[in-house]
């Protein structure tokens, strides 16, 4: 058996220095995320107003329809 070379040998206080390291680096993103402005809300907010208005203007639209077909039939 062959010791191991020097230069793959990982010793557990790297991969610990490495981990706080990305700790560190994961929170100053959260942080960045977190200024960002939610464009979930801006969507949802679009499609809202995007699959109510056809919506609204069928619904008038078969009011009006109604309204005239009553006025016509008296």
């Amino acid at each position: 058996m062959r010791p191991p070379d020097e230069g793959t040998t990982i010793r557990l206080l790297d991969v610990f220095a490495k981990q706080v390291e990305m700790g560190a680096q994961l929170a100053v993103i959260s942080e960045q995320l977190r200024q960002l402005p939610d464009h979930e809300i801006r969507i949802r907010a679009l499609e809202r107003w995007r699959y109510s208005l056809p919506l609204a203007v069928l619904t008038s639209a078969g009011s009006a329809a109604l309204a005239l077909a009553s006025y016509l039939h008296r």
